[in-house]
This record gives C-alpha cells, sequence and structure tokens, in this order.
C-alpha cells in the first residue's frame, strides 16, 4: 500500500541543562545556570543509543558534581545569594515574549541502509560566551566540569558547550534539543533531575506492506525525496524520570538493563514546580501552596509564640543605632529570651536581612541564630562590617562552624583609611584562629560592576595574616578559598579577562606565595616519527614541530596548595592518554571527583555489555575507557585561566618566560603526538618543574637596565631559570615534611596506566572499519596495505610480533611519563623567550 508513514524516530541529539533552585519570588523555581550542550553521531543509524547514553551520563556527572558534600557551601552560598537577588530584581524579569531561546539546528537527513556504517557528520564549535556564566560563577564552573569530564577525544569537545542566559525559555518546538532540569534546592537529599525531550519521525510517502508491519528499511522501496522530520505531538511539558522517560519514547528493547540507566533511576526526580519557568505557557510568579512563606533552606515556619517577630524586629532596629551600654544591656536581655527560638530567629534574618545593621549588636543575634550551624552563610547580609563578623565567629557558639560564606561587594575594601585595616585584621586574626573553618566563600553580588572587590579581600588577608594570628602562612594549608574573582577567571578568554577588573589589584594569592604557589604550566605537542611501514604504506608526512607552545595554563588563582596541585597534576597526567584529547585534560586540575566513580559506567556501556542494548554497527574497537584516579576530597576549584583561550602561534599577546614573576614556578609539558608509534627517545610524555630564579641585590640594578636590550636580542635562560626536575623535587622544595615515598608510588601507579594505555593493541581494520581517502576502492587499498606489510615483513630479519587477525603490528613499548632532560628543558624554554 501507498502511504504517509514514519520510517523511523530518533530521539534528541543536543540537550539543553539549566541547573535551577527554588530562589525566585516566594519560592518560585529560576535559574542558576543554563548551558547548552550539542551531541555528534558517531555513525549515521536510526538508532539513538549514543544519544540517550551521551544524555544520560551527563546527567549522572551533573548530579554526582552538584551532591558531592565538598562543593555544598560554596552551592548554598551562591543560592542564598540568587535568592536576594531575584528578589530585588523580580520587576526586572523581560516578559515570555522577549526571553531568549536556543535557535534550532537541521537535523541529519534519511539515511538508507546500506549507508548506516558511514561516520556522522560533526557540527561546528559553539562560540565561547564570556559573559553568560558571569552572575553565578560557583555553579556555571560545576556544569561545564560535568559535560567536559571525559578527556577522550571523541566525545564532547570544549566547543560543544555554551553557556545561554538565565532567562532562556525552553520552547519544546525544537527537534535538536531537549531540556533537562537540575533541581538544588535541598541539598540534603542531593540534586534533582528531570527529562522533558521530545522524539522526531522521519516520515515519507513509500510503499510499505500495512500499518499492522509497517515500513521495511531492507525489503520496501526507499523513498524518493528526503523525508520530512516531524516532531513528536503531543508534546506535554512535564519532568520524566529516565525510566518514564525511556518507556513512553524510546522504542528498543533492553534498555533499562544498562547500567548507566540503572544507576541514574536511583536518583531522586524533581518536582513538577521545577519546571515552571520553563514552561511556555505558565511561569511561576507565586509560591506553590505547598511552600508559602519559607525559603529553600528551612523548613516550613512552626506556630511562633505571640509577639515573636516583633520582638525579633525591634531588636534588629537596635542593630542599626550606634552601640551603647544601654542599647547593648536590652538586646542582650532580648537575646537571652529569643535563644531557645534559634530556628525563628535565623529564618527571619533570612527573610529581611537588609535590616541587620552594622552595630555590634548584630554579632550577638548572629551568635545566638547559627549556635551549632555547619555553614555560617552569610552572603545576604550587606550591611555587616568586617569586625562584625570577626566578633561573631571568634564566639563559642560558632567554633564548631566547618564553612564561612561572606558578600564582599559592601566591605569598604580600598582605600588608605585606618578603620578599614583594622576591620580586616580582626577578621585576618579571627579567620585564623577559627581553625575549624575549612572553606571560607568570598562572594560578590551578581549584578556586580566589577570583580575586584573579591580578589582584593583574599590578597588582603593573606597579608596580615601572619601578622595578626601570630603565626606563618602554613595554618592556611588546610583552607579551602573560594572566591568570585577566582572562579570567574577561568571563565573568560583572555581579552575579557583584561578588561573585567577595574583596579590593578593582582592576584587573589599573590600574597600567599608559599602556601598557594604560583605556578605556570606550557604544555607542547611534539610529533613523533611515525613508523617506517605505516609511512610507506599511507604516506603519512612527518611535520615539524610546532615553534612555541601550544597551551598556557597559569594556575595561580586556583587557591591550590603544593600538595593539593601536586594530587590534581597526577590525575592531570593520567589524563593525557593517547586517545585524550589535551585541551580537556587540563580541566582535571579544577576537578576529578566523583566522575572517578563513572568511569565503569563508560566502560560497561562503552563496550556494549550483553545486558546492554546493542548500539550501531562499529568498525574499530571501542578506545579505552578514561584512566581511573584516587578518591578527591578537594571538591571544584577555579579552572585554569587560558581553557577558553585560541591564540594564533604569532599572537602578540602570548605569554613569553620574560613575563612571569621571579620566584614563580613553571611546569613544560611534552606530550608526542598520538598519530606516532613511538619515540627515539622511549618517552610519550616528559615533564619538568622550573623555577623563576628571584635576582639578587647585586644583579637587580643590571637586570633592569638590561630588559629592553632582552626583549630585541633574548638571552639565554639558563641565568633566569632553576630547573628543579619532577613532581617529588617539586614537593620537596615546597612542603619538606611531606612523605615523598607516597608520591613515588603514586607517580608509578600513573605511568604503568599510561604505559597499559600505549601498549594495548591497535583495534583490527577490517575492510568495513579501515578510514579511506575519497576515491580510494576500499578492496584494492586493504590488498595494497596486507601485501605491502608483507614485503616489509618479509625483507626484515626479526620483524616485530604480527595479529595475525588484523595485520596491524602492536605499538612498541615505551615509557609513558618520565621527568625531562635538561638539555630538552632548555630547548623548549628557547622557545617562550
Amino acid at each position: 500500500m501507498l502511504g504517509y508513514t514514519t520510517l523511523y524516530s530518533r530521539t534528541p541529539r543536543s540537550f539543553l541543562f539549566a541547573v535551577v533552585a527554588n530562589v525566585g519570588p516566594g519560592g518560585a523555581s529560576r535559574s542558576l545556570a543554563v548551558a547548552y550542550r550539542q551531541h555528534h553521531d558517531e555513525y549515521n543509524s536510526q538508532i539513538s543509543w549514543g544519544r540517550v547514553h551521551c544524555m544520560v551520563t551527563d546527567i549522572l556527572a551533573l548530579t554526582e558534581i552538584f551532591s558531592d558534600p565538598a562543593n555544598r557551601a560554596p552551592l548554598e552560598a551562591e543560592r542564598a545569594l540568587a535568592e536576594d537577588w531575584y528578589r530585588r530584581s523580580q520587576g526586572d524579569e523581560p516578559p515570555i515574549h522577549e526571553r531568549p531561546s536556543v535557535p534550532d539546528t537541521a537535523q541529519p537527513p534519511f539515511v538508507p541502509w546500506y549507508k548506516r556504517r558511514e561516520p556522522g557528520q560533526q557540527q561546528p564549535p559553539l562560540p565561547w560566551r564570556d559573559d553568560t556564566p558571569s552572575k553565578f560563577p560557583f555553579t556555571a564552573t560545576c556544569v561545564l566540569l560535568a559535560l567536559l569530564r571525559d578527556t577522550r577525544d571523541n566525545r564532547t569537545r570544549p566547543g560543544d558547550v555554551q553557556f545561554q542566559p538565565l532567562s532562556t525559555l525552553f520552547r519544546a518546538d525544537c527537534t535538536e534539543y531537549g531540556l533537562v532540569i537540575l533541581d538544588i534546592s535541598d541539598l540534603d537529599s542531593g540534586a534533582k533531575y528531570g527529562i522533558v525531550a521530545f522524539p522526531m519521525n522521519y516520515m515519507a510517502e513509500v510503499e510499505y506492506r500495512g500499518e499492522m508491519i509497517g515500513w521495511d528499511p531492507v525489503e520496501d522501496s526507499q523513498p524518493e525525496k528526503e523525508p520530512d522530520i516531524v516532531l513528536e505531538s503531543p508534546r506535554p511539558r512535564e519532568l520524566l524520570s529516565i525510566s518514564q522517560w525511556v518507556s513512553k519514547y524510546y522504542y528498543w528493547s533492553g534498555l533499562e538493563e544498562a547500567s548507566c540507566i540503572l544507576k541514574l533511576e536511583e536518583r531522586p526526580l524533581a518536582d513538577a514546580v521545577a519546571l515552571d519557568y520553563f514552561r511556555h505557557s505558565k511561569i511561576a510568579t507565586q509560591a506553590p501552596p505547598d511552600m508559602v512563606g519559607y525559603t529553600i533552606v528551612d523548613q516550613p515556619p512552626q506556630n511562633d509564640p505571640v509577639g515573636m517577630v516583633r520582638t525579633i524586629d525591634n531588636l534588629l532596629v537596635l542593630t542599626q543605632e550606634p552601640a551603647s551600654g544601654p542599647l547593648e544591656k536590652e538586646a542582650l536581655a532580648k537575646l537571652q529570651v529569643l535563644a531557645q527560638f534559634r530556628e525563628q530567629l535565623r529564618q527571619r534574618l533570612k527573610e529581611v536581612p537588609e535590616r541587620l545593621g552594622s552595630s555590634q549588636i548584630s554579632s550577638n543575634m548572629l551568635r545566638v541564630a547559627y549556635a551549632g550551624c555547619r555553614h555560617l552563610n552569610w552572603v545576604v547580609f550587606g550591611n555587616l562590617p568586617p569586625r562584625v563578623i570577626a566578633a561573631a565567629i571568634a564566639s563559642d557558639e560558632l567554633q564548631g562552624a566547618s564553612a564561612l560564606s561572606l558578600c564582599v561587594n559592601v566591605f569598604q575594601l580600598v582605600g588608605d583609611e585606618e578603620d578599614g585595616e583594622s576591620d580586616l585584621s580582626d577578621l585576618a586574626a579571627a579567620l585564623a584562629q577559627s581553625t575549624a573553618l575549612q572553606q571560607l566563600c568570598f562572594l560578590q553580588q551578581p549584578d556586580r560592576n566589577s570583580d575586584d572587590a573579591s580578589a582584593y579581600l583574599c590578597s588582603q588577608l593573606l597579608r596580615l595574616w601572619p601578622r595578626t594570628s601570630g603565626e606563618d602562612l602554613e595554618s592556611l594549608r588546610l583552607r579551602t578559598i573560594h572566591s568570585t574573582s577566582a572562579l570567574l577567571n577561568g571563565l573568560r578568554g583572555r581579552e575579557f579577562r583584561a578588561i573585567s577588573s577595574t583596579t590593578n589589584l593582582g592576584s587573589s594569592f599573590t600574597s600567599g606565595a608559599q602556601v598557594f604557589p604560583m605556578i605556570h604550566l606550557f604544555t607542547f605537542v611534539s610529533p613523533q616519527r611515525e613508523d617506517v611501514r605505516d609511512a610507506a604504506a599511507d604516506h603519512h608526512v612527518v611535520h615539524p614541530a610546532r615553534p612555541g607552545y601550544s597551551g598556557y595554563y597559569p594556575i595561580d588563582k586556583t587557591g591550590l596548595n603544593a600538595e593539593g596541585f601536586a594530587i590534581r597534576f597526577l590525575v592531570y597526567l593520567r589524563s593525557l592518554g593517547p586517545d585524550s584529547d589535551p585541551d580537556k585534560a587540563i580541566l582535571r586540575v579544577a576537578y576529578h571527583g566523583a566522575f572517578s566513580s563513572l568511569a565503569s559506567i563508560d566502560e560497561d556501556d562503552d563496550n556494549n555489555n550483553n545486558n546492554d542494548p546493542p548500539s550501531p554497527p562499529r568498525g574499530p574497537l571501542p578506545r579505552p575507557p578514561p584512566l581511573q584516579s584516587w578518591p578527591d576530597q578537594l571538591g571544584v576549584r577555579p579552572i585554569p585561566a587560558g581553557f577558553v583561550d585560541e591564540l594564533a602561534p604569532d599572537d602578540p599577546s602570548r605569554v613569553r618566560l620574560r613575563e612571569i614573576p621571579p620566584g614563580s614556578w613553571v611546569v613544560l609539558m611534552d606530550r608526542r603526538d598520538r598519530r606516532g608509534r613511538f619515540s627515539d627517545d622511549g618517552a610519550f610524555l616528559q615533564y619538568s618543574f622550573i623555577r623563576i630564579r628571584r635576582p639578587s641585590p647585586e644583579t637587580a640594578p643590571k637586570q633592569q637596565q638590561h630588559e629592553q636590550q632582552e626583549q630585541q636580542r633574548p638571552a639565554p635562560v639558563s641565568s633566569s631559570v632553576e630547573v628543579v626536575g619532577g613532581l617529588t623535587d617539586f614537593l620537596r622544595e615546597t612542603v619538606p615534611e611531606t612523605h615523598i615515598a607516597t608520591w613515588v608510588k603514586r607517580l608509578e601507579e600513573v605511568e604503568r596506566d599510561l604505559v597499559s594505555a600505549l601498549t594495548r593493541p591497535s583495534p583490527p581494520s577490517t575492510p568495513s572499519s579501515m578510514e579511506f581517502s575519497p576515491g580510494v576502492n576500499p578492496i584494492d587499498e586493504v590488498l595494497r596495505r596486507l601485501t605491502s606489510a608483507a614485503t616489509e615483513g618479509s625483507a626484515d630479519n626479526a620483524p616485530p610480533e604480527t595479529d595475525l587477525s588484523t595485520g596491524e603490528v602492536e605499538r612498541e613499548r615505551c615509557i609513558g611519563v618520565r621527568v625531562m632532560a635538561e638539555s630538552r628543558v632548555h630547548t623548549l624554554l628557547d622557545q617562550l623567550l
């Protein structure tokens, strides 16, 4: 019969990920981060398993990073800032018809059954937007790290993720993408998720055997013209769990047994109200019935005693008056009454944060309201000067707190006034004495004009720390410091970073260089000598080494101490395997954490376990899974600056060695091109730690006289640098008391992993899986390659071992990672002059 019917259906290729919380007016849902992630089909096929797998593992990674206890304090702090910001700006929200949305993208054409082994087309990279992740940078950093967690080069590229405005609307009328909601309203129960995505149908008028049988791609005739792509209808705007979504829209038996599906089904489903802000037909501006009157961090209030709110409000009035003996007596009397109603007092302070004044009485109110709390989340209290905060955190009632979050926009940080210096000195002393405070979050309002305040506060506290506490900076070693400025530093390009700071306040951690070492990491990619057989058979050309570095990452604002950097550096080394993308590997310096638990899922699903649904027919075997790592308790840190930079080799703004301050550390990474079989020196990955020497008093004037000459004619670097050696040598210099034997063992583990990845047999090459040049007959090419290999093998007296089933020679065993020779160090340093 002739009719208009569905040839096959596919799920959305890409997804919009929205991180929300009930921070809007009256507890309504609003966005903290919105990111669009585009996907690429590895093969042309009607099967959507690759798309589903990518979506599911992305959701798992996002829920893992948002549920990591190490990330809870900064997430709670930004969430409280969001609630305050949305409350103040609710009248400024654009109407629905003015809200932006991600445009649709043309879908892949219809694929006949005999073309479903062909590689899919990659979409062009998306331009990076410096301004869109700026409102809540810690949340945005978590999203980016989760979506780019897999360092393999065949996975999501950095250019596949683009942040969108927080007001972005999901209109549910696009074939390219669906929506995933991540709700972080209640971190006690973990991040929740929900899916809104609709399949598309390829439809055409064809001859087929009937409605009950449907159109058969092999037995029935192919469509005469390109089929229509029709989005599923109706499209209800409702959040579904993965099992609900699969059972409703995905037509493939056995999918529910996939390991990633089973793991995601264990995660809680977000409430329906989390979707309200993205519904085209209904935008919630009022709180749902069961949420009226309380905020995101508390349960509904209990019945308050008569006059309780009035008593608290009267006390708040006193905090706005100049301190005096009678007033403090009156306040203390009232606080003694309120001590048994701590939750009600804390709740009222959050409802009217602007009414908590700058008087010393405020510190007493905070002591009572937050006694016993682990997180002193005070970002909404904009009138508190540093001295009041210092008095509060030094009190006995708050000694059990482990995290402190402040909004620093209102601090009088810049200037020469002695009172401002004294206030910060009090705060530095209180922080030094409160050893239980392990996390410090210095954030700024989303509607700030610059990022200077948080950077300046960090620098000043580090400068004042040893002076006020009587201790050196070593007491900071176990502290984690988050600042808005440092977080945004890794989410912005070089040009935007240069203009985002209105004053030159320097690095947040400059003053604490001994604890937070200034590290500048340069990466180089050196081509290897290609295997002779491959060069003869495939006409490979050995390209000369690219002049200069391929990547530059200053790690001066991540807040990592020497040991913390060493942990992340080992993870970074492991992420530089033969099939990895070095541009994404640098993200492991910012976080690895819970992602290591997803590696087994990626491995199981990529290898198509018997319990999992089969993927499209493949040629080569799957690439090796991501290298495992040790448990990481450090949490998310700022992404190293330079990640979003794309500078040409001749760009005049590229960093030169002479621009790096004395006393800083330079790490050189030399990674062999993955196309090569082996290298002459037997090493795939080499690295070295170098320290920029500080000029002696005798040579400093002389050095200043020759600065212009050095710029015109670079001098040898041997006099200005000290080649220290490997990671253990770096640790001996920066943390002499560390246990070196432990680090040696970890380095050996990394080398074993890389050697294992490098010596893994190459995937089989068969007529169905080989890559051929356009216009080349595949059969002729296979015969030519096999004949060439056999001829060369007979000419050798001792031919290498060959996999008889594939005709491919295994990679020659090589050293995975080693410390760079000093001669090679100076060769690379010369390229940085």
